[in-house]
């Protein structure tokens, strides 16, 4: 949802796979759910997007996003108050961009009651959760298949 949000658009092929921490011959824990799962997406504007998320390695969110011209690195994507900063590489400059704190949720919570008090459009569309959920089933058939899916 992260990249499809920066990218403005959904993916047109994705590819997945499921292992068990290091086993790649295995595809579940013995709890039945998969340990880690690997993507990668290809969108139409030429954009390139791979993830990693899993239980078997150490605790870690960032999102690094790089282009034709520089990174932008953000070590905590999803806790605002944990990590105020993000940083913008241009060659070998580094800049610190301060990101204001704020509670955990708030701007979803106050999305949601812009949404039903004042009626405004939220920020994340029926349409939007619908087209995350294909990518997600999209992504769980390739794992299966270990084939690329075209959306």
């Amino acid at each position: 949802s992260y990249t499809r949000l920066i990218v403005g658009e959904k993916p047109r092929e994705v590819f997945g796979w499921q292992v068990e921490g290091a086993a790649l011959s295995e595809s579940k824990g013995p709890t039945g759910i998969d340990e880690t799962f690997m993507g990668q997406m290809r969108f139409e504007k030429g954009v390139l997007a791979q993830f990693v998320c899993g239980f078997a390695s150490p605790f870690r969110t960032s999102m690094e996003i790089i282009g034709s011209r520089g990174t932008l690195t953000v070590p905590v994507p999803f806790h605002p108050g944990k990590n105020d900063k993000i940083y913008l590489q241009v060659g070998n400059e580094i800049e610190t961009i301060e990101i204001p704190d704020q509670e955990l949720y708030i701007g979803e919570v106050e999305d949601m009651a812009d949404a039903v008090l004042l009626g405004k459009e939220p920020r994340m569309s029926l349409s939007d959760s619908r087209d995350i959920i294909e990518i997600i089933v999209r992504l769980f058939e390739s794992a299966r298949t270990g084939k690329p899916v075209i959306l």
